[in-house]
């Protein structure tokens, strides 16, 4: 079995800035919501594998939003799409 190149970590920051990600999730959305065009199982496989290395994994990511003069909690609204 081939061994994997060791990159350091600016070798492994400048490939996470090359992946371009908005093109990968818009390829992603495409073909999710339109199906118009057949895609290999591979083609996915490979994408999803791209955007975990360029984008945080917000399901281990904590937000929280700062407190209000009682010392509660502000809600944080997270808007997603166009604006």
């Amino acid at each position: 079995m081939a061994s994997h190149p060791k990159f350091s970590l600016r070798q492994q920051a400048s490939v996470r800035d090359h992946i371009d990600s908005v093109k990968l999730v818009q390829f992603l959305l495409d073909h999710a919501l339109t199906g118009s065009e057949k895609v290999d199982k591979t083609r996915i496989t490979a994408a999803l594998g791209l955007l975990k290395k360029c984008l945080p994994d917000l399901s281990s990511t904590e937000l929280s939003g700062g407190e209000d003069e009682n010392g509660q909690r502000e809600p944080i609204h997270v808007i997603f799409g166009k604006g």
